[in-house]
């Protein structure tokens, strides 16, 4: 027995491997342009982060001990930026291309998910960045003070820790 509704149209796999590939090249072509934008913009960005992190980075706390991992964290953080920024577009396309194949019931949950998923991945992303991450760093100067020894951060390593969290939300 075939479920067959009265929108459905007959089309051969040809043509939904063609629209996927379309559809997977537009996007691949955005996401190529979110690259170049925010590699253009990472300089100021991590510097304004950094700045305004509450470890004292105006008095020369923060240091780069790696300048070789210092430009792969760079690109790393220009790749993150760019799949945050071109998550809504994907979100969008995946759910254009399953819009035929499904049925009412499917595609609202659908739609939820994935709206919903993004929009709180994104959310959560924003907020470990701004808030969560820079409070987590200011705390750690009051667990680990220790008497005679001044406190030195690698930037490296500060940004592979956030990165790292990014990539789990």
């Amino acid at each position: 027995m075939r479920l067959r509704l009265s929108r459905d149209i007959e089309r051969p796999l040809r043509t939904h491997v063609d629209e996927l590939a379309i559809r997977g090249t537009a996007l691949l072509f955005f996401l190529c342009l979110a690259t170049l934008f925010w590699w253009w913009q990472i300089n100021p960005l991590l510097e304004g982060w950094i700045s305004d992190l509450p470890l004292g980075a105006a008095e020369g706390s923060v240091s780069i001990y790696d300048p070789n991992g210092w430009m792969g964290t760079r690109w790393s953080m220009i790749a993150l930026l760019a799949m945050i920024t071109t998550l809504p577009l994907a979100t969008q396309q995946l759910l254009s291309f399953a819009d035929a194949g499904l049925l009412p019931r499917e595609r609202k949950w659908l739609r939820m998910v994935c709206i919903g998923g993004v929009g709180l991945g994104l959310c959560a992303a924003i907020y470990w960045w701004l808030w969560g991450y820079p409070m987590a760093i200011g705390s750690t100067e009051s667990i680990a003070g220790v008497s005679g020894i001044g406190t030195r951060y690698d930037a490296v390593l500060l940004f592979e820790v956030g990165i790292g969290i990014s990539w789990w939300i």
